[in-house]
């Protein structure tokens, strides 16, 4: 990857974010990155999701992450909480969740054939001694043909020294196209 890294803003700009990678969807189960944690680089990492459409109605954006390069993910059923404020129609509220993976979007957020797009901050991965935290917007069309907005915020129930990310739809499915790009925030 160090070799393929493009500006996003200006060279002077130390706020500007490094792009480290990007996946593209084709009838895809899952999207990973790995290999990408850089402590002396960068402070956080912002992963964005762009037009990515899954195959089957009712599906959402979700998260795993993994501490060993992605060979094995954390599953278990309280392993994640995720908060989300949201709005669509005239409906507004907020709902949080214990689950066994980051859940960026309702149960029933995604239409077939609509996409998905999401901001997502992701700060102290590589941290053992703390929990990794994910915040950041999402937007969509749900079955009913509602625009959905939804403020994200997660964090992982296990402290762990994250290295490791997979994007796959919540409850069935496939990403049949899009992209899901990685960018690096320096310190």
């Amino acid at each position: 990857m160090a070799n393929n890294r493009e500006w996003l803003g200006a060279p002077h700009d130390s706020a500007a974010f490094i792009k480290l990678g990007t996946q593209t969807a084709s009838n895809s189960a899952t999207l990973e990155f790995t290999d990408f944690i850089d402590d002396a680089l960068y402070g956080s990492y912002l992963f964005i999701a762009s037009d990515l459409r899954v195959s089957v109605n009712n599906a959402s954006l979700a998260v795993r992450l993994s501490s060993d390069g992605g060979s094995t993910w954390r599953t278990g059923s309280t392993d994640y909480v995720t908060q989300r404020q949201y709005g669509y129609g005239s409906n507004i509220g907020a709902v949080a969740h214990t689950v066994a993976h980051f859940l960026i979007g309702t149960g029933s957020a995604v239409s077939l054939g609509h996409e998905i797009n999401a901001d997502m901050r992701f700060t102290n991965m590589s941290n053992a001694a703390s929990l990794t935290k994910i915040l950041g917007p999402m937007s969509a069309i749900d079955a009913s043909g509602n625009h959905l907005n939804e403020l994200v915020s997660c964090y992982s129930n296990v402290a762990a020294a994250d290295n490791a990310v997979q994007f796959f739809p919540q409850t069935s499915g496939v990403f049949t196209s899009g992209t899901i790009t990685l960018f690096g925030i320096p310190k």
